[in-house]
């Protein structure tokens, strides 16, 4: 029996999915006779920065990345520029703050009773209270995002605004570029890499002695990012892949 063509995720791995989650799904766009060739694959990218916190031998840290690179791999496709998404400049996607008014209404009721000879009366009072609940929020930027390679390897980068430590934040299910198909069997991997300078400790638990000098805990901190580097974070951070037969 003959399978149906569709588009399959063979790998998703998330190595560190604290620090970056990521995953890339796609939407083909099909034409021809009984609309089964493809012609264009839309892809939808959803990403997450954080911190990630892992156990080492010596304690605890703490990191993020200050950049990273997504670089998609074409088999039988190509990304044009002009049909590349989440490009020039920067990127506003962090919710830190939100101005909210909120208005509830507290009731309150007082019952209080009044005898005569006749009739015995029962009287009930309402009070509204109103409160307000005020909450800030507002937008700010946290990375920026441009893009570079050809239309067979198409890279974005990602970098943290210069008042951020870390880039922090997400973006969920947008639209990240158009690949078009040349021929009917195609796949794509995504590979998210991170070099050991994009790494930045935010957090030593029970590591660096307090009466060391300052020069000395910085090549304390440099052989914990070599470590971190070598054994969590190459060949990539993010891998996902995606085949059409």
């Amino acid at each position: 029996m003959q399978k149906s063509n569709q588009l399959i995720t063979l790998l998703q791995d998330n190595r560190c999915s604290d620090c970056l989650f990521m995953k890339i799904e796609g939407n083909p766009i099909k034409h021809g006779l009984l609309r089964k060739e493809t012609e264009k694959l839309e892809l939808y990218l959803t990403i997450n920065f954080n911190e990630e916190c892992k156990e080492i031998s010596w304690g605890k840290v703490k990191f993020g990345i200050k950049s990273g690179e997504l670089e998609l791999t074409l088999e039988n496709g190509k990304s044009p520029y002009e049909l590349r998404h989440l490009i020039n400049g920067p990127l506003v996607i962090s919710d830190d703050k939100e101005i909210e008014i909120k208005q509830s209404s507290e009731n309150k009721n007082i019952l209080g009773s009044s005898l005569s000879k006749n009739k015995a009366g029962l009287n009930a009072k309402k009070e509204d209270k109103d409160k307000i609940e005020k909450t800030e929020k507002f937008k700010k930027t946290t990375y920026s995002i441009d893009t570079k390679g050809s239309e067979e390897n198409p890279i974005w980068t990602f970098k943290k605004s210069d008042d951020e430590i870390t880039i922090k934040g997400n973006l969920i299910n947008q639209e990240l570029a158009t690949i078009i198909i040349t021929k009917n069997t195609y796949g794509i991997r995504a590979t998210f890499r991170v070099r050991k300078r994009d790494i930045h400790l935010t957090d030593i638990e029970g590591i660096l002695p307090t009466f060391l000098h300052a020069n000395k805990n910085k090549i304390i901190e440099n052989l914990i990012v070599d470590c971190l580097f070598k054994k969590e974070l190459t060949p990539y951070l993010s891998r996902t892949e995606l085949r059409y037969e």
